[in-house]
């Protein structure tokens, strides 16, 4: 289970992703579309409703911040080799910022406008977007805060912050941490060796899956919701309400279970999982834990 888990998540992330031999992005000049000319320190383009912005193979850093008008303005490159902006149709898309460049590239964009990012090597700030993200990276740390979804994020070698996002959360990590704080909407979170944190989470559906690591969640589970948290080599901690009502699953091989819920069930057999029904049973949780410890607490 664990070798097939970190194969699905390295091909995922990868086939995402610009690799050497693979065109990062299309080949700058008239057949590309319409230039703006090559971009200086704070230099300010203007943009209209239904325009994303695209950054590809660029290193370094980025930060994303929400600008105060109709207009993309861009900070933070060297003014000796500067690369430009091509617009293809409603595509805003960095150009000639090939795979030997980096630096600190600062960003202000409206607050309406998607972004979506591609790259080897780049850790990312994002702060304030309500038209949706989109990262995927093979190697750095990604600070997401104060958006509205939809949000998807992959990387491979890196830790994901998440905070303060109203909408679904679709996360993908291979080595590193994963902390979520804050978000309301469906919520999916997959890692190879990393723990994963859910703290104020709130949505119809919410699950966190790891292979080499601790699972904990506090928050709410809805009516006729799901909650799901499963690792194979760790510990999971689940904080629920304790007005929850739910119809809960706990597996475990190799760990103890305790519950500050009373448990109530018609039997128990070894080698099945435990279940039992929380006041009205209307939600769906499940634990499962391989090699580990489950604890069941209220908040």
């Amino acid at each position: 289970m664990k070798r097939m888990l970190i194969l699905t998540l390295a091909m995922g992330v990868a086939c995402l992703l610009p690799w050497p031999g693979r065109a990062a992005i299309h080949q700058t000049g008239p057949s590309a579309g319409t230039w703006i000319p090559d971009a200086a320190p704070d230099t300010v383009v203007e943009v209209r409703p239904g325009d994303h912005i695209a950054v590809e193979t660029w290193r370094g850093s980025l930060t994303v911040r929400v600008g105060e008008d109709d207009a993309v303005r861009i900070a933070g490159w060297d003014r000796r080799d500067l690369p430009g902006l091509v617009r293809d149709g409603s595509e805003l898309r960095l150009s000639g910022a090939g795979r030997d460049r980096s630096g600190d590239l600062v960003l202000a964009v409206p607050e309406w406008m998607p972004i979506r990012i591609h790259s080897q090597s780049l850790d990312v700030e994002v702060e304030g977007v309500v038209g949706g993200v989109t990262v995927e990276v093979l190697k750095g740390d990604l600070r997401l805060r104060r958006l509205v979804g939809p949000l998807e994020v992959a990387t491979l070698d890196g830790e994901i912050e998440v905070t303060d996002v109203d909408g679904d959360v679709r996360l993908m990590a291979f080595d590193g941490d994963v902390q979520l704080r804050g978000v309301r909407g469906r919520v999916f979170v997959e890692s190879a060796d990393g723990d994963l944190e859910l703290d104020d989470v709130e949505g119809p559906e919410v699950s966190a899956t790891t292979v080499d690591g601790d699972v904990f969640f506090r928050g709410r589970v809805g009516p006729g919701g799901s909650l799901s948290l499963t690792t194979h080599d760790g510990d999971v901690r689940a904080w629920l309400p304790a007005d929850l009502g739910a119809e809960v699953e706990v597996s475990t091989f190799d760990g103890s279970f305790e519950s500050d819920f009373a448990v109530r069930t018609g039997g128990f057999q070894a080698g099945k999982p435990l279940q039992f029904t929380v006041g009205s049973g209307s939600a769906r949780v499940s634990l499962q834990s391989f090699d580990g410890d489950i604890r069941l607490l209220t908040w």
